[in-house]
């Protein structure tokens, strides 16, 4: 499965300890000439983590992204405590400054993310796969 988001941000611009190593991006043109760039679960999972810990570095509104990726875990397996005590987790570490303990939490996050996007789509039916297709 692949994902188009609005503002793709090219791979090579994530720091590597931030790119699941299943992480992977592709890149196509479209009928209008425009560079469209997708990515496969990793890869997404990669991309919001490593975002996330950016906005709270830098003190920007995290609330809608903290928001939208614990709707993504909740449809899967992790409760909304479990989520938030991640979250919780991995600001106060930002804050603390203390960066050598901030990738290990972002890493549970990243696979988190990855797993639940995998899981997501290994229960979409025959169906909804071919209308996705179809849509392209």
């Amino acid at each position: 499965m692949e994902y188009v988001t609005d503002c793709a941000v090219p791979m090579s611009l994530i720091p590597s300890d931030y790119r699941h190593p299943l992480a992977q991006q592709f890149e196509e043109i479209n009928n209008d000439g425009n560079l469209i760039r997708s990515y496969n679960e990793w890869g997404l999972a990669s991309v919001l983590t490593y975002a996330y810990t950016r906005k709270v570095a830098t003190k920007a509104e995290y609330n809608t992204m903290e928001e939208t990726i614990g709707i993504c875990l909740e449809e899967s397996r992790h409760t909304r405590t479990e989520n938030k005590a991640l979250f919780r987790s991995i600001k106060k570490t930002i804050k603390s400054g203390d960066k050598d303990s901030v990738l290990p939490l972002a890493k549970v996050l990243m696979s988190k993310i990855g797993s639940a996007l995998a899981e997501q789509h290994d229960g979409m039916s025959d169906e909804e796969e071919e209308e996705d297709f179809d849509d392209e």
